[in-house]
């Protein structure tokens, strides 16, 4: 149940009474023995906490004052000399306070400065430049049958170059070739002769085809390209050339 409003003994403990509202603790205190005859304060302020620790201080702080002044004397002179000692010591604080600070700053390590090196010129060295190489005519290709060949002979030419192109040939072993792909023996002779292979090359290259196929003599190898139709001198080039 709510109390009415009016003074009662204080929830917190205090020895005084505390006003209620009727709806909640004032900061109004009052001393026990007065009852609940007064009248309620004139301003109710909100509750604060601990309101009457304050006043109670303030209370205590006015009678040591007042108990001071009646009794004079030798009091007054304790306090003010204690008075006199907390301005010194506030004194000698500020002073000690505002005395100067020196910072030693360490001196410098000198700079030590390299010496610069001289520059040495760069001599510059002509450039040669070397004449442009001479440029070997290209061999010039094998000619194409003139017009004036009939076309049995021009036919015979393109057989005889695809057959060099492919292996070595002596003179008669080409013509033969060529007769045996029914070319005349006329039409056969004239495209050898117009091509006219160098036939020491021939007869060399032909050795080594038979090297790389079997093993010979320095004799049977040259009876070999003989047989095929080289010279015995061509034959005994190939041989030569062939480290036999």
């Amino acid at each position: 149940m709510t109390p009415p409003p009016g003074w009662h003994p204080d929830p917190e403990g205090s020895p005084y009474l505390r006003w209620w509202d009727g709806q909640q603790w004032t900061a109004a205190l009052h001393a026990a023995d007065q009852g609940s005859t007064f009248p309620p304060p004139v301003a109710a302020r909100r509750r604060q906490k601990w309101p009457w620790i304050a006043g109670g201080v303030a209370a205590a702080a006015l009678v040591a004052v007042a108990i001071g002044a009646a009794v004079g004397g030798p009091a007054d002179t304790d306090v003010t000399a204690a008075a006199s000692a907390t301005t010194s010591r506030s004194a000698v604080t500020t002073t000690s306070s505002s005395v100067p600070t020196t910072t030693t700053t360490p001196p410098l390590s000198p700079v030590t400065t390299e010496p610069v090196r001289p520059v040495v010129p760069v001599t510059t060295v002509p450039v040669t430049t070397a004449p442009p190489r001479s440029t070997a005519p290209a061999a010039a290709p094998t000619a194409a049958p003139s017009s004036g060949m009939t076309a049995a002979q021009r036919n015979a030419v393109r057989s005889a170059e695809n057959y060099l192109s492919f292996t070595a040939f002596s003179r008669s072993g080409l013509i033969d070739q060529l007769e045996y792909e029914d070319f005349s023996t006329a039409d056969a002779t004239f495209a050898v002769d117009y091509l006219s292979p160098d036939y020491d090359e021939q007869a060399a290259k032909s050795a080594e085809n038979y090297l790389e196929f079997t093993s010979f003599s320095r004799q049977g190898l040259i009876d070999q390209l003989m047989y095929e139709g080289f010279t015995l001198s061509q034959a005994t080039y190939g041989a030569d050339r062939a480290g036999l």
